[in-house]
């Protein structure tokens, strides 16, 4: 599995931790940044971050999908 660190940008320093799927390559921010999407190239699939709760809220899973990046449209 790997992981998805949530920063602190004002002192520079990891709050926590999110697991997500394995191999997280490309991760995508919705304009408002409530939801944050991460491309988990290795279980493929794509996890979608509640970003307030710090917590996945749902997994997209599809077989073959192996995704490197994301963009939202």
């Amino acid at each position: 599995m790997g992981h998805v660190a949530v920063v602190d940008t004002g002192a520079l320093t990891v709050l926590s931790d999110v697991l997500v799927g394995s191999a997280p390559l490309g991760l995508a921010l919705t304009p408002g940044g409530e939801r944050l999407y991460v491309a988990n190239t290795f279980s493929d699939s794509l996890s979608v971050l509640d970003t307030a709760a710090t917590a996945v809220v749902a997994t997209i899973t599809e077989p073959h999908l192996c995704p490197y990046g994301i963009a939202i449209k």
